[in-house]
């Protein structure tokens, strides 16, 4: 989900292979932090859409910029080509073995 989609929670733990209940707990979590708000569904009331507040998206960059400097500095011995065989074979791997 990018900052201006919303989504349900049941359609986010499906796009990401989660378990539902992790979707739930995380958006409990950053609910209490007021980086996002539950709205009902206005075509269906028994689903909740997950939207991402001003704040939310200001943490979801912080996060992004934060990771790539843990990536930057993780990585920083590597060549290009180990870094890109290294992107290869975690992106194999997670393939191999998802989440749920």
């Amino acid at each position: 989900m990018d900052g201006a989609q919303a989504a349900s929670q049941q359609d986010l733990a499906r796009r990401l292979g989660v378990a539902p209940s992790l979707i739930v707990a995380l958006a409990d979590q950053l609910q209490e932090l007021g980086a996002l708000e539950r709205i009902r569904d206005a075509q269906d009331r028994r689903r909740q859409v997950l939207v991402l507040t001003t704040k939310g998206r200001q943490l979801l960059s912080d996060c992004a910029a934060v990771a790539q400097s843990v990536d930057k500095e993780l990585t920083s011995e590597l060549s290009d080509t180990q870094r890109a065989a290294l992107t290869q074979a975690l992106r194999l791997l997670s393939e191999q073995h998802p989440l749920v």
